[in-house]
């Protein structure tokens, strides 16, 4: 989001960029002498770096242990959660393949901000309210099985402090609320929501995880690039032999994964965006797929809208506008509830005004 706000101009008729001074020219490629020297260069910063971080912990040795204690209670709560069982969604039932389909849903920031001025939560609460009543209602049309089973979603969090806008790096966490799998009554679900976001946000679990996550700067690069390449090629490979042959995908079934799909929703600019002239008229984004997360969505909000940009895995969800059908028809009701609560209210605020001028 950061690229595409230089990238991309704020008028139609932007002035075009300044020439440069004087025209580019790459340097030239270093000698393998100077590349050797830059590594060994590197790797001593590297080795400082740690011994710093070491020397920080020798230090402190209460915040150590404030952390270390945070980070063991979290991790126990982590587990107890991951080893609860979630509902046994089609989509996470084998190894994704190459293969993708999408959907997307575009709505108004407008009235999503009513929904939420008039049922209370926050503009994520309304998002969660409508997937996760959209993935009710799409198991329910498939007649799975729940087994009163929830549905736990992964919810990336921006963890960045105010000054850390620009910075590089991932500053991201999540958090891992549980909704309901069975379809309810859409205010039901939207108190359901705020109700799970809260008991999350009042447990410090994105911070927590972030700390955990933290710890991770003391394993050697090297060993990390060894550990993620394994893991990937590996998954790479199963699900390639998947989709060549049905049979070996069978046997590759995995069971649910910790969670049953990922919602993340980005912020973008809520004014048009120009490129050489042309206005950008939507943006839709996506979360890759992997492993048995045969589903998961994007919401980027742009110019007044939010869009839902649902991939699937065909195999997995072969109807992935069907569950967009449902996010649509959510929203639908959501709006309707909002407007009936809101003139519930108008009508109390004119009846206690009219009390009043009678009394008085």
């Amino acid at each position: 989001m950061e690229l595409l706000t230089v990238a991309l101009d704020l008028r139609a008729q932007a002035p075009p960029p300044a020439p440069p001074d004087q025209a580019w020219e790459p340097p030239p490629l270093p000698s393998p002498f100077r590349t050797f020297s830059n590594a060994l260069i590197d790797l001593v910063q590297n080795r400082l770096n740690d011994a710093r971080k070491v020397a920080e912990l020798i230090e402190s040795p209460r915040a150590v242990a404030e952390q270390a204690a945070t980070m063991a209670s979290f991790a126990g709560r982590m587990a107890r959660m991951m080893g609860r069982q979630i509902v046994a969604a089609p989509w996470n039932a084998a190894l994704v393949t190459s293969s993708r389909s999408l959907a997307w849903l575009p709505v108004s920031f407008t009235d999503l901000r009513s929904v939420r001025n008039a049922l209370g939560g926050t503009v994520n609460d309304v998002v969660l309210a409508i997937l996760s009543e959209a993935a009710a209602r799409y198991l329910k049309h498939h007649e799975v099985r729940t087994n009163h089973a929830p549905l736990r979603i992964g919810c990336p969090v921006n963890v960045r402090r105010g000054g850390e806008r620009a910075a590089l790096g991932n500053r991201v966490s999540m958090m891992f609320p549980e909704l309901p799998s069975a379809p309810m009554e859409v205010v039901a679900r939207m108190q359901a929501v705020i109700r799970e976001t809260e008991r999350v946000k009042a447990g410090n679990e994105a911070q927590a995880l972030e700390l955990i996550l933290s710890g991770s700067d003391l394993i050697s690069p090297t060993m990390m690039e060894l550990g993620s390449v394994i893991g990937t090629n590996a998954i790479d490979l199963a699900s390639r032999l998947g989709g060549l042959t049905p049979k070996v995908s069978q046997m590759l079934t995995l069971p649910p994964p910790g969670i049953n799909f990922i919602a993340t929703n980005v912020p973008g600019a809520q004014v048009p965006l120009y490129l050489a002239g042309r206005k950008m008229t939507m943006m839709v984004g996506l979360v890759p797929l992997s492993a048995n997360l045969g589903y998961n969505v994007a919401i980027l909000s742009y110019n007044q809208m939010l869009i839902f940009g649902m991939m699937a895995e065909p195999r997995l969800m072969p109807d992935v506008d069907l569950m967009q059908a449902f996010a649509a028809e959510v929203f639908i009701e959501l709006m309707a509830a909002a407007k009936h609560a809101a003139e519930k209210r108008a009508e109390m605020v004119d009846e206690k005004g009219e009390k009043t001028s009678h009394a008085a």
